[in-house]
This record gives C-alpha cells, structure tokens and sequence, in this order.
C-alpha cells in the first residue's frame, strides 16, 4: 500500500457566505495579532554580602519591593521583543508547577507544613529550637529575638541551593588543635559555627545552637559542605539523571505530528467562521488513527522502526499539539439556542432579553406555517419550506488510504412538500 508523504501545514480558513440567492465562498484574511510587551527584569546588586544577616535581610527585602520600571532603561531604538501566541490546543498545556509534588518541594524549602503525595503524612511547619546550655553560654550572646530573625531569614531564601551556601558561610572547617594519643578516630578536621549577634558582629556559638537556631539536622550540615566543591560553587543536581526510558524522543514526536497532519479536515456546519478547531472525519478515532500510525511508519523508511510511539503518546500529542475534533453528525442546533444553554449565570442574564424575543418569534413562524397548512390544504397551492441539509464529505470508505485523501462537503438545498409530505434535494 502506498501512504502519502508528510505535508505542510495548510491554513484553509474559508468562510460560507451566502446572499439572497446563492452561496459564495470567500477566503478569511488570516489576522496578525502582535503583543509587544515589556521583559520583567529583576537586578541583583552583587555588593550583597549574604554571611552578614543585615545584608542578607537587605537582599530578601530588594526582591519584594525592589521598583522594577526604575531599572529598566527602554530607548525609542531598542527592539522590544514580541511575545508569540499559542495556538489553542484540544486540551490545556501540563504545567508542572502546579503538580502537587512540586508544590510540596517549594513549601519544603520554605519551611512550611505539606502533606506527602506518597504516604500521606502531615509533614510539620519548621519553628526554632530552645537555645543550648552550653559552656560557651552561646543563648547569652545570642538574644532570642535575633535567633527569630536568623530563622525567619534562613527559610525565607526558599532556595536549597542557597540555602546550603547559608550554611557554609556560616560553617568553617579547621585543624584540630590538640591531639591526643588515646584518640577513638583519625578525625584532623573539625567544624566551627558562627551567627550573627545584635551588634551584626560574627559570634561563635556551638553545634547545638547552630542547629537548633536553624532547625536543621546535622546531616544537612554535612551535606552543604560535601557539596561545596573546589570551586566554591555550589549545584543540586538530585534528579538531574538521565535515565528515563518513558521519555518521548525528538524523532517519535515529530513522526506522530507528521502522520497527524496527514489526515484532511472536514468543515463543520455552523459557528465555523468564528471557530478555532477543526475536525476530523467522523469514522476516525484516536485508537484507529494510532493503528494507521503504526502501518505507515512501517511503511514509511523515513524513521527508525523504533520510535515508534505508543497509544498514550499519541493521544498525548494529539491533544497537547492540536486543536482537533471528530465530526460527529447530528441534528443541528440554532446557533442563539446554542450560546445561551451553554452560557454561565452572569452572561444568560445579559442575553435573555435577546432569548426570549428568539422564542417567541419561533413560537409565531409555527403558528405561521400551520395556519398556511390550514389553509391551503386543498387546491392546486404547494406549502414548502426549504434548507440545507448537513454538510455531507465525500468519499467514505474504511480503506486506511482514504483517511489520508481530501474530503469534499457537499451541500444539499433540500425542499420539503408539508401537505404531500415529500422531500427533493
């Protein structure tokens, strides 16, 4: 069997005009909406110091209020970029932020209360440790007001990467002073923290106070400075692997693109003029076309044989990447009926004037049309009336080639004999 070759994308937006006696078609002039918007740009003074609180406060405080259109120089010559608009697609677009996992991460790092997406346990908000007691007195040089600014500012990054750099601005690594010879390990290394008083002067405090003014776990200690590398720079890369076999490929996508624009719309019947979607032939199904997918990339030695995509992923690009629909005939509904059942409370209200004025202006034709068929129910006289049918496309067979082949609508002006009951087209 012979399949057709990937297409372009056509634009055929005709548009059904009619007169008083007959039927034009005229091409829709494609309308070009440019949105010429101004780029949110946040500046960041490097003179910001985060190992001291007042600065760290004072960098925290400059992305809240920080007056965005006084740092933003525009000149008459400058190109401003233009933002393009998203065709509209069968289905939203997956927005990953608004994946309750995700939600989760961002409240985590924030220090606030989430439940687990796994085992459903009520994970509790972060709050400050009691001081120690310690010989070094650290809860006298330290006041508890200033231990609720350090963790206020601590959670407030928000950020685990930043985060870790707190801490290691904060966390110092030296030599072990004195040795013993009975000792229980090889440690040569030891860890001393530091926070900031009142004064902003940088106090030593102990591990306990650290962490408890933090309210963090040790581990997390251990973990800011292990990932400090030699170049002082600090990166998450949890989750940043590669290995996800389920991941659709570059190549799967673009072949299940290609032999979706294969198939050939068909026009619907009212509303198609002020209508985005377009419509597939009413024999077709995602299930059927995927089965037609895999004969033609069989066919077809255009792509390797194995990226092929499965049924979720086609049905994934079909309604993430189109607007499509299947033409289902039916009956044909009034286009004022239509809007006005499927509006909310708010815009029915607006329309109702216009609705009921609608119905009883239909209530008036029949009683129009049954009063002619009183009256002209004997003699030579003819009471008809007259439409056009729904619009049929033609040719239709279950052959897989014809799917791929243009559809033509054919229009029947059918005129109906009520008092003889007989239908001409």
């Amino acid at each position: 069997m012979e399949y057709p070759t990937p297409l372009q994308s056509v634009n055929n937006n005709d548009d059904l005009q009619t007169t008083d006696n007959s039927i034009v078609m005229t091409p829709s002039t494609q309308q070009k909406i440019d949105f010429i918007a101004t780029p949110t740009v946040l500046y960041i003074n490097n003179d910001y110091d985060l190992r001291n609180i007042s600065d760290l406060e004072g960098f925290l405080h400059s992305i809240e209020t920080q007056n965005i259109s006084q740092d933003i120089v525009t000149t008459e010559s400058e190109e401003r970029p233009v933002t393009p608009i998203e065709p509209l697609t069968k289905k939203r677009k997956i927005d990953p932020n608004l994946w309750k996992d995700r939600k989760n991460k961002t409240l985590k790092n924030s220090g606030k209360s989430y439940e687990s997406v796994r085992t459903k346990k009520q994970n509790v908000e972060k709050s400050i440790g009691p001081p120690c007691n310690c010989k070094l007195k650290c809860y006298e040089k330290i006041q508890q007001n200033m231990r609720s600014k350090i963790f206020q500012n601590f959670w407030a990054i928000g950020d685990h990467e930043r985060q870790w750099d707190f801490i290691n601005h904060h966390v110092k690594k030296e030599n072990v002073k004195k040795i013993t010879v009975e000792r229980k390990n090889n440690r040569t290394q030891t860890l001393t923290y530091q926070l900031f008083d009142d004064t902003n002067s940088m106090i030593k405090v102990c591990k306990t106070m650290f962490s408890s003014t933090l309210s963090i776990t040790q581990q997390v200690v251990y973990t800011a400075i292990d990932k400090l590398g030699d170049d002082n720079y600090l990166k998450d890369y949890r989750g940043t692997h590669k290995n996800r076999p389920r991941r659709m490929s570059e190549e799967t996508e673009k072949s299940i693109i290609d032999h979706i624009n294969l198939f050939e719309r068909v026009e619907s019947h009212y509303t198609r003029k002020d209508s985005q979607k377009q419509y597939l032939c009413e024999t077709l199904n995602v299930s059927k076309m995927h089965r037609l997918y895999l004969e033609w990339i069989d066919a077809n030695h255009q792509y390797n044989q194995t990226c092929k995509a499965t049924k979720r992923q086609y049905e994934i690009i079909f309604n993430t990447k189109f607007n499509l629909s299947f033409h289902k005939p039916k009956k044909d509904l009034c286009e004022i009926c239509s809007i006005y059942q499927t509006s909310d409370d708010v815009r029915k209200e607006q329309l109702k004037t216009d609705y009921e004025k609608h119905l009883k202006e239909k209530q008036m034709v029949r009683q129009l049309k049954e009063q002619e068929k009183e009256k002209f129910c004997t003699g030579d006289s003819v009471v008809a009336c007259f439409d056009l049918e729904k619009v049929l496309n033609i040719p239709q067979s279950e052959v897989g080639i014809f799917h791929y082949k243009r559809k033509y609508p054919v229009y029947n002006f059918t005129i109906y004999n009520i008092l003889e009951k007989k239908g001409y087209c």
